[in-house]
């Protein structure tokens, strides 16, 4: 889901909250904001066991076998998998884990910006607009997808994040 808005704040000369002062309404009037807000479900994605096991040419190895309902870890930390849900099969089979079967952890966005415009003296469409934009407002970590290699040391473990650190861009534009 996303959801955004735009909202000019009405305050300034000629606004709902109307300013007569041209030097308070050059600091106050002619604000606005704006922001995206998403968040989604977690990316599908399954554990691989590396290799050629089943010997039909599979480059980058085949599913595992997955002998419990709930695969993931409980108690939170970098474990998100159940390791001991998952084996290597036997030599010249296939896993019995589904495809795309599991989740990783859902994300939870929100951009921010806030801008002000200043009329220049050119025409009467003419602005400068001073803009902040906040990337990730509140700074959350949501957790990337773990490693899947049933056979690596970190199987199951967390080491990256699904979106950025909250990043603070300032930006000035010239309407015309």
């Amino acid at each position: 889901m996303s959801a955004s808005f735009v909202y000019q704040l009405p305050i300034g000369r000629g606004q709902a909250l109307n300013i007569e002062n041209s030097l308070l309404n050059a600091v106050a009037g002619g604000w606005g904001v704006s922001g995206i807000f998403s968040t989604r479900s977690g990316q599908p994605f399954n554990a691989t066991a590396s290799g050629d096991i089943a010997n039909v040419g599979a480059a980058n190895g085949i599913r595992p076998n997955r002998s419990c309902n709930n695969p993931y870890a409980s108690g939170g930390g970098r474990a998100y998998l159940n390791v001991s849900c998952f084996s290597t099969p036997a030599a010249f089979n296939f896993g019995t884990e589904g495809r795309n079967d599991l989740r990783s952890a859902h994300v939870t966005n929100m951009d921010f910006a806030l801008d002000k415009s200043f009329p220049l003296p050119i025409t009467r469409e003419t602005s400068l607009q001073f803009r902040v934009d906040f990337f990730n407002l509140f700074n959350e970590a949501p957790l990337g997808i773990p490693d899947a290699g049933v056979n690596d040391t970190t199987f199951g473990q967390i080491s990256t994040t699904a979106t950025t650190e909250r990043e603070i861009q300032f930006a000035l534009k010239v309407y015309f």
